[in-house]
């Protein structure tokens, strides 16, 4: 049984279905806001983009028409800039697949759109100018320098024989495109590395043209400090690999059935999100776990030896929280943990050390990430519909309609 030091609603009307959440230990010290996005799991049409304090106080909500992931903050050579990514129902979904598809929104500090981007047409991909990029991550590097990924449906013909492809099987290929001043500088699309056919665990029935070949599910795009490459993360592979941003080439693959690292029963990680190499040099996860392989999520991370292709270092927090089957992040600073707890619908902040919790909110809807940050200056204190901070405010507010 928990007991709560302090205990906070709130109901934000922001659409068909209103958000709740409890917040059940502030966090007195942290002087940092929390940037969320919630939105229900089973439907793709509306959401919120929140920025809360460390007391659970709500200081901006927009709602959002489409299901918003990844609301987060940039710092750009000293300005502030935000962006999510939203479903767009105008662009192509592909089917039997439940992947949302939509745009990336860029806005500047004071939350004014400045752009919107979808792929761009290059070598093969989006050729009819109606796919979207994938709403799993997305990265801006400069003012006019951003990456996105994408999942085309692509028809592939170097299947290894040993799968038995059928003729003019589709798969769901995860593309990276980065953009600098609107051009393609460099692209990656997964089916020209044939490797990572072996790797697949879900959705690689490629001998059915009829089934879903969802094959890989790139769910995370990060770059490592260290050396600027790209660390992608496979759900459907159980696996996280570095590329080459110069060549393409696929550096390494830890986890799943190719690993080219040797890992123990207690590192074998399950249906993974947000990775993302630490500046201390660890790779960091959310490792959701599985059903049946491990009932339990928590948070690993790794420090590599890459040159030899061997783990010199493993640490892992098990949260006493629900099971998260989808979604969730992870960020490390120092001894402190940061955690979304994806469908599992909790955030939590944590000394990993000592295990004392400094922040825990539980919410009613899904949140695929959370983020920091300790600056909003030019951000509107915008409520766009009512904000009601407690449960007598809220008895008050339905008595006095």
């Amino acid at each position: 049984k928990i007991r709560a030091r302090h205990i906070q609603h709130a109901r934000l009307f922001g659409g068909p279905e209103k958000f709740m959440y409890k917040v059940v230990k502030p966090d007195s010290a942290d002087r940092r806001y929390f940037l969320l996005s919630p939105y229900r799991l089973s439907r793709w049409t509306d959401g919120q983009l929140l920025v809360m304090d460390e007391a659970g106080r709500v200081y901006f909500q927009k709602n959002v028409l489409g299901s918003p992931f990844c609301f987060r903050q940039w710092n750009i050579g000293g300005k502030i800039f935000y962006s999510y990514l939203v479903n767009d129902h105008n662009v192509y979904h592909i089917p039997r697949i439940s992947l949302a598809a939509g745009k990336a929104v860029v806005l500047d500090s004071a939350f004014r759109e400045i752009r919107r981007l979808g792929p761009l047409p290059f070598e093969g991909v989006n050729e009819k100018g109606n796919e979207g990029v994938d709403l799993h991550d997305f990265l801006m590097l400069g003012e006019d320098h951003f990456v996105t990924i994408s999942v085309i449906e692509r028809e592939v013909k170097n299947i290894p024989d040993r799968f038995h492809p059928a003729p003019g099987v589709k798969l769901a290929v995860p593309v990276i495109q980065e953009v600098v001043a609107d051009k393609v500088v460099w692209q990656w699309v997964a089916s020209d590395h044939p490797e990572l056919y072996d790797g697949s665990v879900r959705g690689n029935s490629y001998d059915k043209l009829d089934a879903k070949h969802d094959y890989l599910h790139i769910n995370s795009l990060s770059i490592d400090p260290a050396d600027s490459n790209f660390i992608c993360s496979f759900r459907h592979a159980d696996q996280v690999i570095k590329v080459d941003r110069k060549t393409g080439a696929v550096l390494w693959k830890l986890g799943g059935l190719n690993s080219d690292f040797v890992l123990t029963a207690d590192q074998v990680f399950y249906k993974q999100h947000t990775a993302i190499m630490t500046n201390d040099g660890y790779l960091l996860m959310f490792d959701n776990g599985d059903r049946i392989s491990r009932k339990q999520s928590r948070v690993i991370w790794f420090r590599l030896d890459e040159k030899n292709k061997r783990i010199i270092d493993f640490h892992a927090y098990n949260p006493e929280i629900p099971f998260s089957m989808y979604m969730g992040s992870a960020e490390l600073s120092g001894d402190t943990l940061f955690i979304a707890g994806g469908t599992a619908n909790y955030v939590l902040e944590v000394n990993v050390k000592t295990g004392e919790k400094m922040f825990e909110m539980h919410t009613n809807k899904t949140l695929y990430r959370a983020y920091r940050t300790a600056d909003i200056s030019g951000l509107p204190h915008v409520i766009d519909q009512p904000c009601i901070a407690s449960v007598e405010d809220t008895l008050n507010a339905f008595i006095n309609k």
